[in-house]
C-alpha cells in the first residue's frame, strides 16, 4: 500500500484527479465520471460549505446517484429534527432551509414528505368502567437504519480511498471489506456494581 499522498488542501471545490470510482472501482473517464461531494451539501444550508474544505472526488454516475438518493431523505430528516427547536438551529437561514427540505424531500420509510412523517404513539388506560385515559406522544421523522448505514459505508469508502490516494497513479485503494455498525447499548451505571456485592 503506498503512503498517502494528500492533494493540496487549498484546492477547495476541486475534486481529486482519481481515475477509478471509490465506491465500485470502475475505471472513469471524462464521459463516465461525476463530481462527488463526500460530505453531502444537502446536510447544511445552501452556501454553508463555500470556501470550506470538503472531500470532493470523481465517482461513476450510478454510485453518485445512489449516494445522492440516500442523502435526500437522511439530510432532510436530520435538518428537520434540528428545526424542531434545538438551540443550534437559531440561524433563520438554516431553519428556513430545513423547513423547505422537509416539505420537498420524501421519507423512504413512510412514503410521505419528511415534514409529514412524524411518529405518533397512542397509549390508553381504563379508569374504571366509565372512563378511558388516552395519551398521545409525537416524535420527529425517523431514519431508516439500513439507509443510514449504507450512506456511512459509502462515506467511509471515500475517505479510505482518499487516505490511500497516490497522486502519481491518480488512484486510491478500493475498500472491499464489509461495514458492521455497532449499536449503542443502554447499560446501568457500572460505577455502583461494587456496592451490590457488599
Amino acid at each position: 500500500m503506498p503512503a498517502a499522498s494528500f492533494p493540496d488542501p487549498l484546492l477547495r471545490g476541486r475534486p481529486l484527479r482519481n481515475v477509478t470510482c471509490p465506491y465500485c472501482g470502475t475505471p472513469l473517464d471524462s464521459d463516465t465520471r461525476t463530481k462527488e461531494h463526500v460530505v453531502g451539501r444537502r446536510f447544511v444550508p445552501v452556501g454553508s460549505l463555500n470556501n470550506n474544505w470538503n472531500l470532493i472526488l470523481w465517482a461513476c454516475l450510478k454510485c453518485n446517484g445512489r449516494k445522492s438518493d440516500l442523502e435526500d431523505d437522511i439530510a432532510a430528516i436530520s435538518m428537520h429534527f434540528h428545526a424542531a427547536g434545538l438551540p443550534n438551529m437559531a440561524d433563520s437561514r438554516a431553519r428556513a432551509e430545513a423547513l423547505r427540505r422537509g416539505a420537498k424531500s420524501g421519507s423512504r420509510k413512510t412514503g410521505k414528505a419528511v415534514a409529514a412523517s412524524g411518529v405518533e404513539l397512542k397509549m390508553s388506560a381504563n379508569l374504571g368502567a366509565e372512563a378511558t385515559l388516552t395519551f398521545t406522544f409525537n416524535g420527529p421523522p425517523q431514519f431508516d437504519d439500513e439507509r443510514v448505514y449504507e450512506l456511512a459505508r459509502l462515506q467511509m469508502m471515500a475517505f479510505f480511498y482518499f487516505l490511500t490516494y497516490d497522486k502519481t497513479k491518480e488512484l486510491g485503494h478500493f475498500w472491499t471489506g464489509g461495514f458492521y455498525p455497532v449499536h449503542g447499548t443502554i447499560k446501568t451505571d457500572c460505577a455502583y456494581s461494587g456496592d451490590r456485592d457488599r
